[in-house]
């Protein structure tokens, strides 16, 4: 999140220029989308290992991750981690943040032709795009990695 925060005067000069209809380069807003995705999916992740650990259900001497903690759909470990709520109030940036987890720095396409589609139906029944960013996005993500932080970000 120190690496995504450094970009952040860059996405207020963007949303800046956007409501004045001036040039800009949101160039800094899928890089910061991507860092974030990143950190939260992490948190996410150190949730479940504790959960597993408090519950007595992770073995000291794992041979591999488990399964629960794999994958980078951010939703599905949101609802694993128990914050189903939190996952379906907040599903349009999970999803637009898990794809940029996976999209924005690993691959330069898709390797699956249905992961080229751009949009989502939300549970909500909400029809989203997965490549535009909204100027509310900033304080969205805030919000969610407070909630898997351990302390004040």
């Amino acid at each position: 999140m120190k690496a995504a925060s450094l970009l952040e005067p860059a996405i207020a000069k963007f949303w800046e220029a956007q409501k004045a209809s001036a040039p800009s380069d949101g160039g800094q807003i899928a890089v910061h989308f991507m860092l974030s995705a990143y950190a939260l999916e992490n948190l996410m992740k150190a949730r479940l290992v504790e959960l597993a650990v408090a519950n007595g259900s992770l073995s000291p001497t794992l041979s591999r991750l488990p399964r629960e903690i794999q994958g980078h759909d951010l939703i599905e470990l949101a609802k694993s981690c128990g914050e189903s709520a939190l996952a379906d109030e907040y599903s349009s940036i999970l999803k637009r943040l898990s794809r940029a987890a996976v999209w924005y720095g690993r691959y330069p396409v898709p390797i699956l032709p249905n992961d080229i589609i751009s949009t989502t139906v939300l549970p909500s029944g909400e029809l989203v795009s997965l490549t535009e960013y909204s100027s509310n996005d900033l304080h969205e993500i805030f919000h969610l990695l407070n909630e898997f932080a351990l302390g004040d970000l």
